[in-house]
């Protein structure tokens, strides 16, 4: 699945914010079904309650008309009986516009015709008086039994209408009630359905993401391990995602890289074979003509061979250290360590430097100390030349140096100080770097011509190889004066 890691964050975004959406529509439409429910179910309780009112005042305006004439009770008035009658005219027309089923207005009209017929009925009762004789009142009383008997007709019809209705309005609400639990049940189901569905794809899809997410990364670091071990990198990645991209732009960089060392490697094999060979050659001769190999030169003439021949032991000397830095970043820089005493090595440097240090009137300190380093003698050696030289060359006539070794955390720490070797900010920042200011490189200049020994990567060469050890070189100012601080561990204890 090639998506940019863009798009997988929407799409991880965008299906549960979908299901969301969908389950709140869900919501909307059950709590609209159960509303208009709720509406009809309002609606039928509000017909029956009418219809049961229609009902009880038919039977009360009987009632009441029946007592009144067949047993002589209160008057039942015509104002009354015709609020009565208004009373049911009022809700029978209410009915009307609540009704909308075809069944329910037939049975609607049952109950209206039912009920104007007991109406009537309740009506043709004639009263008995106590002025009537008593042969009228006992055909009246018999005629009023017999309507009586007649009466039992339209009140059982119109009982009936209304049983029909209010029945056919419960089974009708009881149907729609569980019509709403069924579906509230099953929406309840399906809303937990999908709820559970969203959650298991925002899940497996998060999953999905993080892993490709993951294995690319760890691609990218498994390749920058394999370039720095120099090994072939792994295939580029195939997602076409952002961090593909990236992978692939990292392959073509290190293609270019490789290409940059292999052509580098090559210029310094040339450098090596074609530039070193003759100015060694060139100045092994230069030594034999100024010892008088070739007969005998004037003052004058000795002194410029003496000069050409150290401006080309210079040029060797950055020929030699332009490949060792090259052996170091291309990892193929063997150390054979051992233990040595910090005075040897001290000595040995003294000795080197001698010469330099007694045409400026530099005196050096011996280290009388018992003190051993863990290091490649030869390399350490080489080390201590390029540090005491950068310190004579540094110092002005008449200073002296000192040197001092102790054991501190499993390292043996070594001291390198001048009395009077002043240094600006800008060149003792970038002594040990490759790659100098303009100012440094014209102050850096001005020294060699003085000495002509250290060229401009000596004492990055020194840095180096004291990281070769495990080691750490810091320059420091002592009272304004240029020193530098070595510690070396001792076995065991990195």
């Amino acid at each position: 699945m090639k998506l940019s890691l863009y798009a997988r964050g929407i799409l991880l975004i965008a299906v549960p914010l979908f299901f969301g959406v969908a389950i709140s529509i869900c919501f909307f439409v059950i709590q609209d079904y159960n509303d208009k429910k709720v509406a009809k179910e309002s609606k039928m309780q509000e017909i029956i309650f009418r219809v049961n009112n229609i009902y009880t005042s038919c039977i009360e305006i009987v009632c009441k008309r029946v007592a009144s004439r067949l047993f002589s009770t209160r008057e039942y008035s015509e104002q009354e009986a015709n609020k009565h009658m208004a009373l049911v005219s009022k809700e029978y027309k209410i009915l009307r516009k609540l009704v909308t089923q075809k069944s329910e207005l037939a049975n609607l009209k049952g109950i209206q015709r039912n009920a104007t017929a007991l109406l009537d009925a309740a009506s043709s009762f004639t009263p008995v008086s106590e002025d009537l004789g008593q042969l009228e009142k006992l055909q009246r009383v018999q005629s009023n039994w017999m309507r009586l008997k007649s009466l039992y007709g339209p009140m059982f019809e119109l009982g009936h209408s209304y049983n029909i209705f209010v029945k056919d309005e419960h089974f009708r609400d009881y149907g729609l009630l569980e019509e709403v639990r069924t579906f509230d049940a099953g929406i309840r189901y399906y809303l937990l359905l999908a709820l559970a569905g969203s959650v298991f794809l925002s899940g497996l899809l998060f999953f999905i993401f993080m892993k490709s997410i993951y294995e690319g990364i760890g691609r990218l670091n498994l390749n920058t391990k394999l370039f720095r071990a120099g090994a072939k990198l792994s295939p580029p990645l195939e997602s076409g995602d952002e961090i593909a991209q990236v992978d692939s732009v990292f392959h073509k960089m290190v293609e270019d890289i490789r290409e940059a060392q292999r052509i580098k490697q090559e210029v310094l094999a040339v450098v090596s074979h074609d530039l070193r060979s003759p100015l060694t050659a060139i100045n092994g001769y230069l030594s034999l003509v100024s010892m008088g190999a070739f007969g005998e030169l004037s003052e004058q003439k000795r002194e410029a061979t003496i000069k050409q021949e150290k401006r080309l032991g210079v040029m060797l000397n950055l020929i030699n250290e332009i490949l060792d830095l090259e052996k170091i970043d291309a990892k193929k820089f063997e150390l054979s360590p051992r233990m040595i005493y910090v005075e040897t090595v001290f000595d040995d440097g003294i000795s080197a430097t001698s010469a330099q240090a007694s045409a400026k009137q530099i005196e050096i300190e011996p280290c009388e100390c018992l003190l051993e380093v863990y290091a490649d003698p030869l390399r350490i050696k080489q080390i201590f030349f390029k540090l005491l030289s950068a310190l004579v060359q540094h110092s002005n006539p008449g200073a002296r140096l000192r040197f001092f070794a102790s054991e501190s955390e499993g390292n043996t720490v070594i001291v390198m100080q001048s009395s009077d070797a002043p240094i600006s900010r800008e060149l003792r920042e970038e002594l040990f770097s490759r790659y100098r200011s303009v100012a440094v490189v014209e102050e850096q200049a001005e020294y060699e011509r003085l000495l002509g020994q250290l060229t401009p990567l000596s004492l990055p060469l020194a840095d180096e190889l004291v990281k070769l050890h495990g080691g750490r070189l810091v320059s420091e100012i002592d009272h304004s004066n240029l020193a530098f601080r070595l510690s070396f561990p001792l076995p065991g204890t990195t």
